[in-house]
């Protein structure tokens, strides 16, 4: 009777451990999956970030006041004191 409680104890704490072993092997893989995902966002974080401050180069640009002065003189524009003379 003994030995079949030891057996028994023995074949639970096998099994035991076999479930922890599985257990933490298959939270490795998915550490493993975090990991590679985390690098794919920040790599797409950053490329968004240079579109961004691209794009951030461009508003400002097309903001200022030179550029929009250009614009208005090249559309056939004028500021306020300004007149504008046509050639023959």
């Amino acid at each position: 009777m003994e030995n079949r409680i030891k057996r028994t104890v023995v074949i639970f704490a096998v099994l035991f451990i076999g479930a922890l072993l599985i257990t933490l092997i298959l939270n490795l893989v998915r550490a493993g999956e975090l990991s590679a995902r985390q690098r794919r966002l920040e790599a797409e974080y950053e490329r968004l970030q240079a579109i961004y401050s691209d794009n951030q180069a461009d508003i400002d640009y097309y903001s200022s006041e030179d550029y929009v002065r250009r614009y208005a003189h090249e559309n056939g524009m004028k500021g306020k004191d300004e007149t504008i003379y046509k050639g023959k």
